[in-house]
């Protein structure tokens, strides 16, 4: 009978716990998980937001930051190591073309490793119930509702706070790259339209190379390849140089950086002229016969045409000053001409303005040798990118000149020192050499200059050799072809009769005129 009794007290006791159950789950455990529902979505919410503020504001451990070192790897898209160039610059990405990425994953792994905390501190604390007593949760467990319902709406607020982030950062994102993307476009645009529209280059005087596009040197020594408004910055960009301690901003495009940085050669990294790619860059090779008084026309050339800029003109490095020195010491005194070694030539650049345009002027004297032999002349590259030329013929060194120079005529032949080359195998050799190397000569413009005509002043009239017509000349001496060949290959040619010795025309041109007609085909007003 007790057993009975004791079966009934139990059935009641446990009917009485389940009936107590019912209501505290009812009216407790159900209207508490719902207040604690609300506070995990806010919690999550609040949470996300939070962290995203840290995170942004660089208190995140799991961010990865995109670094210059990265960017020279490929961090920021296409080929680590761009065509044309050797490596990716080393300078900071700009936000928006990668680490907002990364920041937003940071902050994502951040907030989901905060919520798989709270779980696990949450299964911790049952299992130490579970360790103490089983019986234990006849008394805890409203509290399983009221703590899965804070964690699941805790995690539901942080998957609402994440995608919120996401949506800014999208927004943002989007916002950035269409107002960057255009300001991008409009200054490469702007760059490119003052190329053009000045003929802007950037030509290195030892290698030859011609590029729109130089690098620039920052103060830490790096080099900056690609300084165009682009993925590693819009308007400026920070250098990332002596392993990312450089931290210098610099001005993209190249109109802004060739004020403050030193332009160096894409090929051979020397540097280059200061306005290099922003003045209206002129490459004239001055070729012809060896002997043919090359040498001497360019000397009095450039001394005259200091003289007719004045403080307008300055020569642009030290090689090219002292160049200038030279050949005014030997123009002013009516000293002979030393031999021009038989080495590819490097230019000599006059610096010259009119009002707010700069121009770079960059003649070219190379040894007739160089022009003769096929060889030696397909190293002159820089035949190829000019678009003007001057070729100098030795009226000296025609033969039928020669014929006539005999009894007391051979010491004016002996001082003319006439160039012992065929004056047409110059020409031609050149000429074949610009169309080897695909040059369409017929968009060039060509001086013609006949050189040593102070000579040629002082003969006799009967010996029938001074020049009045040019082209009447050469037709009599037998060059009509070379002439012809001259006009059928260049879209214009001028032919001058020069003394290299005179500083203001007597009846022949100075060595100025051809240089002047020649600047005055690109905008420059001598």
């Amino acid at each position: 009978m007790g057993y009975v009794l004791a079966a009934i007290a139990g059935l009641v006791a446990v009917g009485l716990y389940l009936t107590l159950c019912f209501y505290v789950f009812l009216y407790v455990a159900l209207p508490v998980s719902a207040i604690t529902g609300v506070i995990g979505v806010v919690g999550g919410v609040a949470t996300a937001v939070v962290l995203a503020g840290l995170g942004w504001g660089g208190k995140s451990k799991q961010i990865v930051l995109v670094g210059p070192a990265a960017v020279m790897k490929g961090a920021i898209g296409g080929r680590p190591v761009p065509p044309g160039r050797p490596r990716r610059d080393p300078a900071w990405p700009t936000y928006f073309v990668t680490q907002y990425r990364r920041d937003l994953a940071g902050i994502i792994a951040w907030l989901r490793e905060s919520v798989q905390d709270s779980w696990q501190v949450c299964g911790r604390g049952a299992r130490k119930v579970s360790r103490t007593s089983m019986y234990l949760w006849l008394l805890v467990w409203p509290a399983v509702p009221v703590v899965l319902a804070f964690l699941s709406m805790l995690s539901l607020g942080a998957v609402l706070g994440a995608l919120f982030c996401a949506l800014i950062v999208a927004v943002v994102t989007g916002l950035a790259w269409a107002v960057g993307g255009a300001v991008v476009w409009i200054l490469r645009g702007a760059d490119h339209a003052w190329q053009v529209a000045f003929r802007a280059a950037a030509s290195c005087p030892r290698c030859y190379y011609v590029t729109r596009l130089p690098a620039y040197r920052c103060s830490c020594d790096d080099l900056h390849r690609d300084i165009r408004p682009g993925k590693l910055g819009v308007l400026w960009r920070r250098c990332g140089g002596r392993s990312e301690t450089c931290g210098r901003r610099l001005p993209t495009m190249v109109l802004r950086a060739a004020r403050v940085m030193t332009p160096v050669c894409q090929r051979c990294d020397a540097d280059l002229h200061a306005n290099a790619a922003v003045a209206t860059d002129i490459r004239i090779p001055v070729f012809g016969a060896t002997m043919a008084g090359k040498t001497r026309l360019i000397a009095a050339g450039l001394v005259l045409l200091k003289d007719a800029f004045g403080g307008q003109a300055s020569f642009v490095d030290k090689e090219s000053e002292r160049t200038y020195r030279s050949h005014k010491t030997d123009f002013d005194g009516d000293r002979p001409m030393p031999k021009t070694a038989k080495t590819n030539p490097v230019a000599t650049t006059i610096d010259v303005h009119t009002g707010r345009r700069h121009a770079l002027v960059h003649i070219f004297d190379a040894a007739g040798e160089l022009y003769v032999e096929r060889k030696a002349n397909a190293e002159l590259s820089y035949l190829d990118q000019a678009r003007t030329l001057m070729f100098v013929l030795d009226p000296f060194s025609v033969p039928d000149v020669r014929a006539r120079l005999t009894g007391p005529h051979t010491a004016t032949l002996a001082e003319a020192n006439a160039s012992p080359h065929d004056t047409e195998a110059s020409y031609n050799s050149t000429v074949q050499r610009l169309r080897d190397a695909g040059v369409e000569t017929g968009r060039r413009r060509l001086a013609f200059v006949i050189s040593k005509a102070d000579l040629l002043q002082k003969l006799p009239e009967d010996l029938g050799l001074r020049i009045t017509d040019p082209e009447a000349w050469l037709h009599d001496r037998g060059l009509d072809n070379l002439l012809l060949s001259a006009r059928r290959d260049f879209s214009d040619v001028h032919i001058f009769i020069v003394s290299s010795m005179a500083r203001t025309t007597n009846g022949v041109a100075t060595a100025l005129d051809p240089l002047r007609w020649l600047l005055a085909g690109e905008g420059i007003t001598v």
